[in-house]
């Protein structure tokens, strides 16, 4: 993104919102942040922001909502408990490469972490498993958005392409 284009995304932002002021400190300061962005995902996100927040948007909410827009939103950890709950029950013990298939490769590097398919198939306290991996899931979400962040601000960031994360709920 230019000098000039993020003037322009921060004049949007100063019409939607009265009080938020445009000074050439803080169209410097934004465009240091947000230059490896492409314009035409900032002002997407931007607009996204507007829609949703009755308060000026800081940098740091303009690029999650980037990063969002350009990745979709990750998965709640109760929804990738679902899908996993789920998988256990369709697949069992013995159809772990029709498993892996169906789950996101984050989910499966989580099944992992807790010993592997075979483990959390046969386990039987289950609200034990589900705590270990709602913690486990976390860990594997918080780490997937720093990466997507300092991809979005290193400039290795995607244009607007649909579906980078895959298929209904994948992750990756």
């Amino acid at each position: 993104m230019t000098d000039v284009e993020t003037a322009r995304l921060l004049a949007v932002i100063a019409l939607a919102y009265p009080t938020f002021e445009v000074s050439p400190q803080k169209v410097a300061l934004w465009h240091d942040m947000l230059q490896s962005v492409d314009f035409s995902l900032a002002q997407r996100a931007t607009r996204r922001h507007i829609a949703e927040s009755k308060w000026a948007p800081t940098v740091a909410e303009i690029l999650d909502a980037c990063r969002e827009v350009a990745y979709g939103p990750q998965l709640a950890a109760g929804d990738v408990w679902h899908q996993l709950i789920t998988a256990v029950r369709r697949y069992g013990n013995y159809r772990i490469d029709e498993a892996r298939e169906a789950l996101p490769a984050a989910v499966m590097q989580a099944i992992e972490h807790l010993g592997g398919w075979e483990r959390v198939c046969m386990s039987e306290n289950v609200d034990m498993l589900r705590a270990h991996f709602l913690r486990t899931w976390e860990s594997i979400a918080a780490r997937e958005k720093r990466a997507e962040l300092e991809q979005l601000v290193s400039g290795g960031a995607p244009t607007l392409t649909p579906g980078l994360r895959g298929i209904e709920g994948r992750i990756l």
